[in-house]
């Protein structure tokens, strides 16, 4: 029993300070004053903290729309830049003097050869399957201070040994409404299919023809042919023979020409044209025609 007693005690002395403490506190009223201006105090506090907070939360959100503003044009307004959308992507300066369309060609092929009987000594087929990257190209284009002045780059892969080739670069200026002067590496303007790029084609891919004569082979064939006008032997033959009688004064006056077109007789006409100072006294017509050139 006494020591149930002594146990309680420390708690039976602690109830009663605080109930002691209680009955001062309340019965002093500056104590209470000190409490209230306190509690003003921390409420006022309060009241600023979340002021602050609440301009915080403010500026954060002005700043995410503000930079997502930007983001979503992709550059700032006070570069004068802008950017969109047009048949494509562009950048451009705000009065469009320059402007920038970057762009990218990818084409994918899955190609599958079946031979029959061609495995084994003829017992089994042969079946080959596989995906491969017909082009990939990337491009740009625009112009440059003004769109007089325009632009165009394309690299693209090597098919066979995949390495990145400059496929075209090149500058263009207008200087007349129907005239231009274009400089640099491009297709050769030889027929529409060459001409048409690789994504507006109609067709998986282009025709024979254009294998054969495209990209730039018309054009070094003609070359080819026109050099053999003058340089194949039976045309020696042909040439001496005529500029050998045009030489001959009781030939004059002399008219020199083919039976149909233009290219072997205009050789003869520039020549007798170069030809002219020592054959000055001397005159002559021409017809413009192809085939060997005959005096009649």
């Amino acid at each position: 029993m006494k020591s149930l007693f002594l146990k309680a005690l420390p708690a039976v002395l602690a109830g009663s300070a605080l109930i002691a403490g209680a009955r001062a506190f309340a019965a002093d009223p500056a104590t209470t004053q000190d409490v209230q201006q306190q509690l003003q105090a921390l409420q006022a506090k309060v009241a600023q903290l979340e002021a602050q907070q609440q301009q915080s939360d403010q500026a954060t959100v002005k700043s995410v729309l503000t930079d997502a503003e930007k983001r979503s044009q992709l550059m700032a307004d006070s570069v004068d830049i802008t950017s969109g959308y047009d048949k494509g992507f562009f950048i451009q300066s705000a009065d469009k003097t320059f402007t920038l369309k970057p762009g990218m060609l990818l084409q994918v092929r899955n190609a599958t050869n079946w031979r029959q009987e061609a495995k084994n000594g003829g017992a089994s087929d042969d079946l080959q399957n596989g995906f491969e990257i017909r082009r990939f190209k990337l491009q740009a284009s625009g112009n440059a201070y003004g769109p007089d002045v325009t632009y165009g780059l394309q690299i693209t892969n090597n098919r066979n040994s995949a390495a990145i080739e400059l496929d075209d670069i090149w500058v263009q200026y207008k200087f007349a409404p129907h005239n231009a002067v274009k400089a640099g590496q491009y297709k050769g303007p030889f027929n529409r299919e060459e001409l048409v790029s690789d994504g507006g084609q109609l067709a998986v891919e282009r025709s024979l023809l254009n294998e054969v004569l495209g990209g730039g082979k018309a054009e070094a064939l003609f070359i080819e042919v026109y050099k053999e006008f003058i340089t194949l032997p039976s045309a020696n033959t042909s040439y001496r023979q005529l500029f050998v009688e045009l030489s001959d004064s009781a030939a004059m006056p002399a008219l020199f020409h083919c039976t149909t077109g233009k290219d072997r007789t205009g050789w003869a006409a520039a020549i007798r044209r170069y030809a002219d100072s020592w054959l000055s006294h001397r005159s002559s017509s021409t017809s413009c025609a192809t085939g060997s050139p005959s005096l009649r």
